[in-house]
């Protein structure tokens, strides 16, 4: 399978509604939600998770993917459930197409950004990107899958000597 050079998949991985983004260097061209019924058992949401992830595997074939790295404060039970599928998506990238995943902390996009919030974030990729449609409530999954993605782009790939982009 032929990859698309210096394409990035991203995940806000969520156990409801994974925003994602595949974006090509810094061009962004393509995002959506995975979205999981919250009423059917986790072996079942788990499963059409992994359906959703191959697809976009296999269609973009990215030659990064990058997921967040879960993060729930004190709540145990939600980081457990976050974790199980974020290895559903690091377990299908090195399955499709032998990526390793690369797993950002939430708090680097907001540090890059200089912001506090996820609505700041938020704001910000919605001015970058013109994406005028764009509303927090319905949107900020795949805003903030395209601040991973113009973060990793920015910080691993574009100022790494070692890469020639």
């Amino acid at each position: 399978m032929r990859q698309r050079k210096y394409g990035i998949l991203s995940l806000d991985i969520s156990a409801i509604s994974t925003g994602w983004t595949f974006s090509v260097k810094d061009n962004l061209h393509e995002y959506g939600v995975i979205e999981t019924d919250p009423k059917r058992g986790r072996a079942e949401r788990l499963l059409s998770f992994k359906n959703e992830i191959r697809a976009l595997l296999i269609k973009y074939k990215p030659s990064f993917v990058v997921v967040e790295n879960g993060f729930c404060g004190k709540n145990v039970k939600t980081l457990k459930i976050l974790c199980e599928f974020a290895g559903v998506a690091k377990m299908c990238a090195m399955e499709v197409l032998c990526v390793e995943p690369f797993v950002m902390n939430v708090n680097i996009p907001r540090s890059y950004f200089d912001c506090k919030k996820k609505e700041d974030v938020f704001k910000v990729m919605v001015d970058l990107f013109n994406l005028k449609d764009f509303e927090f409530e319905r949107d900020n999954d795949v805003t903030d899958a395209l601040a991973q993605s113009v973060c990793f782009y920015e910080k691993e790939l574009k100022n790494d000597s070692r890469k020639k982009v």
